[in-house]
């Protein structure tokens, strides 16, 4: 499965859905979703952006349908929501820790300057707001 194509509630590729065309359904990132899918049904009440963001995760309904004989994926959709719900639970500590790194560098490069220059009140304080605020920059700049 790509990275780009969107991906159902489940977490199959959307345009491999059974569904899309039973119900002549949109996708799930629309507000237009049939109400012949038990799991986005769920999910969406929920107001989650996939499965495997539910406290639940994974039910029996959900594991049903990937190892379902006929519309199954032998689990890979499982598979693709644990480490979508997992890369999202650890997005906010890396941010902090890049915020942190670059609030230090700015201090010691600050403390390098203020020493060089004789301001090494100002600098190290210029360079930790600076270094913090590249930090942030980074930290939320798109993959």
């Amino acid at each position: 499965m790509e990275e780009n194509n969107k991906l159902t509630k489940c977490g199959m590729d959307c345009t491999e859905c059974p569904l899309a065309e039973e119900y002549d359904c949109p996708g799930c990132e629309s507000d237009k979703v049939s109400d012949g899918c038990d799991i986005y049904t769920c999910c969406g009440g929920k107001s989650l952006p996939h499965c495997g963001m539910c406290p639940d995760f994974p039910c029996d309904m959900l594991r049903d349908a990937a190892f379902d004989e006929k519309t199954g994926d032998g689990g890979e959709r499982l598979a693709t929501l644990k480490r979508l719900a997992e890369e999202s639970r650890d997005e906010p500590a890396r941010r902090y820790r890049t915020t942190v790194l670059g609030a230090c560098m700015g201090v010691g490069l600050g403390a390098i300057a203020g020493g060089l220059s004789g301001a090494l009140a100002v600098c190290v304080f210029a360079g930790a707001v600076a270094g913090g605020g590249l930090g942030l920059m980074i930290a939320y700049a798109k993959k």
